[in-house]
């Protein structure tokens, strides 16, 4: 599969940008989440039984990171919601944790769920199958560790699970169970969804609290598989029993909100929902994406609930006008018809964390609605640069926010038809993952994109996230201080082949300073309806030997991307050295062999540049390595 996307994206070299007819195109933006539209196929499906036994973790390792093949689903809709939460750390155990469906080469069906852990960085792993009650078919699972005050290893530890199920034709309960990691005490309840429900998933950032306490958020849609409409969120609260062993979970509450009409549709202007809580289960954020009936942004945004009771009632935080914020008005654009209006948009992507401090963080991609007219509120525009923010809480009252990074790439949508052919194509986002320390003090956020140099296009001439990196930013809550911007798997055998990834929602902290968020990527079958296996991908993070673009390099040097790009005479590499050092750079070939070297010696602080010729390089793509001192920087090139 990658080398057929990679052939893709060599042959897309020749974009020169997004088709003229094309740049101010509209997106009609507040419908129902894209994996929806797989749903009823994935109904019907087969449970797609396997006899193959479970195997041997395959282990390979580039550049200080390390993928582990460890665990397999019967095809690819398992992953398609970057929302659940599949990926867990106990750091007390140094456990690393993920819940799937099964099925494919490592054994079991598609209508189990396998829970897979290990307590030593992939070198060791134990596989729970949790097989449900016949005629029933389990899907889409979140999960989390119970780690008791009287546990001394993981097997001591609880699993606790969650997620929607099928019965063959239609979508008839949400299960919700635990399990002790040693594969006993397993206890699994199935709560039928309302008869006027079509279809309800219990499995958004599911969260388990030190005073073992559970809480899972989801969203409840009415109508048929041809015609849907979101409904209301809901939550399920529990409690883990000490007396039976098992988490006791409450009745499912119904959450909703007063939220705006669209004029043009004359439906509400909400979709979708999130959860976050901090680590003791004191402070719990409960948010809405949609439009306030009272306060009107005439945008999609945040609108927020704030339980202080282990989620038994909820309250609304006052409702923000997140346009006041210029850190965020400075980078999205106007609307189409007022050059002067802006108006903050949040996109389906987003994902919640809450600090040390129990206020709450938000990363999302924001960008500027298309229009202010009533009957054309809900869009964006189509080829707006995504721009992911991170937007927090103020602790006065207020909020603030920061631009992360512009994305490189924008999404792959099924039209591109991409991966698979017809109604089987898939496509997938950015997959804006939130991840914090077990205590809050740090949070992080994980994403994939695509450099635009080496993206395919799509039918507008648009870079699209064909070969994904994983990337990833944090910063410290207590001193104020950012992790930069670090694509992970550039210039290594991983490089554009990480597809469908989660970052864990709890950061290791694994050394002095040193922080490592487990994520997981998928190998893809030849299309969506074949097996996939999954990889741990191990040395994400930051600190001492976490990251293979050092960090470190970046409060050193500030390095230019290579100009022109591509380039088939010369390119310039801009270099600022903040203080005195050796300067020296390094280009390799994509088999890792160095094709160029040029050694500057020792220098003081300033601005110089390194001249590349392509004279001696054939066409294709390039890595070049800049080095001051013990850090060093590395980025993409290309001949052509």
């Amino acid at each position: 599969m990658r080398n057929i996307l990679l052939l893709i994206v060599m042959l897309a070299f020749g974009a020169t940008g997004i088709a003229q007819n094309a740049v101010n195109k509209p997106t009609l933006e507040d419908k129902d989440p894209p994996h929806l539209r797989y749903l009823e196929s994935y109904d019907v499906m087969a449970s797609q039984p396997s006899s193959a036994p479970v195997k041997t973790p395959v282990v390979t390792e580039s550049k200080g990171l390390q993928k582990i093949a460890f665990a397999s689903s019967a095809n690819i809709y398992s992953l398609i919601s970057a929302d659940q939460s599949a990926l867990t750390a106990d750091p007390d155990h140094n456990a690393i944790v993920f819940f799937a469906r099964a099925g494919g080469p490592f054994g079991s069906t598609g209508d189990e769920l396998r829970i897979s852990s290990t307590d030593d960085k992939g070198t060791n792993w134990d596989h729970t199958v949790i097989t449900p009650e016949s005629g029933k078919r389990m899907r889409y699972p979140s999960g989390g560790i119970l780690d008791l005050p009287s546990a001394t290893s993981l097997s001591d530890c609880y699993a606790v699970y969650s997620g929607p199920v099928t019965g063959g034709s239609s979508w008839s309960h949400n299960y919700l169970g635990s399990v002790k990691m040693d594969g006993t005490l397993e206890n699994t309840s199935y709560d039928p969804i309302q008869p006027t429900t079509y279809f309800s998933h219990a499995n958004s950032n599911l969260s388990v609290c030190n005073d073992s306490s559970i809480h899972v958020a989801g969203d409840n849609y009415v109508g048929t598989s041809s015609s849907y409409d979101w409904s209301n969120g809901i939550l399920y609260n529990g409690k883990f029993n000490a007396g039976t062993n098992s988490v006791v979970w409450d009745p499912v509450m119904d959450m909703n909100h007063s939220f705006a009409i669209d004029n043009s549709t004359g439906e509400r202007a909400a979709s979708s929902v999130s959860m976050a809580w901090n680590e003791d289960g004191t402070v719990g954020y409960y948010i809405f994406r949609g439009r306030d009936s009272i306060n009107d942004q005439r945008a999609y945004q945040p609108i927020i609930y704030k339980s202080v009771d282990g989620g038994m009632t909820w309250n609304l935080e006052p409702v923000y006008d997140f346009t006041n914020l210029t850190s965020i008005t400075d980078h999205i654009r106007s609307t189409l018809a007022d050059p002067t209006l802006k108006k903050a948009f949040f996109s389906f992507e987003m994902d919640p964390v809450v600090d040390n401090n129990g206020l709450l963080h938000i990363f999302a991609i924001i960008q500027g609605s298309y229009s202010d007219h009533d009957d054309s509120l809900g869009y964006t525009f189509t080829y707006e640069q995504p721009k992911l923010f991170h937007v927090y809480m103020d602790g006065t009252g207020g909020w603030e926010a920061e631009l992360v990074t512009y994305m490189y790439c924008y999404n792959v949508t099924a039209d591109d038809q991409l991966f698979g052919s017809g109604s089987d194509a898939m496509g997938w986002n950015h997959r804006i993952n939130a991840s914090r320390t077990e205590d809050g003090s740090k949070v992080f956020v994980v994403w994939s994109d695509t450099d635009s140099t080496l993206a395919a296009p799509n039918g507008d001439n648009a870079p699209i996230n064909s070969a994904p990196d994983i990337w990833a930013w944090g910063k410290d809550i207590t001193s104020g201080t950012t992790y930069p911007v670090t694509n992970f798997t550039t210039g290594t055998q991983y490089w554009g082949d990480n597809y469908f990834h989660f970052a864990s929602n709890i950061t290791l902290e694994v050394g002095t300073d040193t922080y490592m968020i487990p994520v997981t990527t998928a190998d893809l079958g030849p299309t969506p309806l074949d097996g996939v296996t999954h990889n741990l991908l191990l040395n994400v993070g930051f600190g001492p030997g976490m990251s293979v673009e050092d960090a470190k390099g970046q409060n050193l040097m500030t390095v230019s991307q290579n100009f022109p790009n591509p380039f088939n005479e010369t390119t310039n590499i801009a270099v600022e050295l903040k203080e005195g050092t050796n300067l020296s750079l390094q280009v390799y070939n994509m088999i890792g062999q160095v094709v160029h070297t040029e050694d500057k010696g020792k220098l003081a602080a300033g601005a110089y540049n390194f001249l590349v010729s392509a004279r001696d390089l054939k066409a294709g793509v390039y890595f070049y390595k800049v080095n001051a001192g013990n850090a060093s920087v590395t980025k993409k090139m290309i001949v052509r």
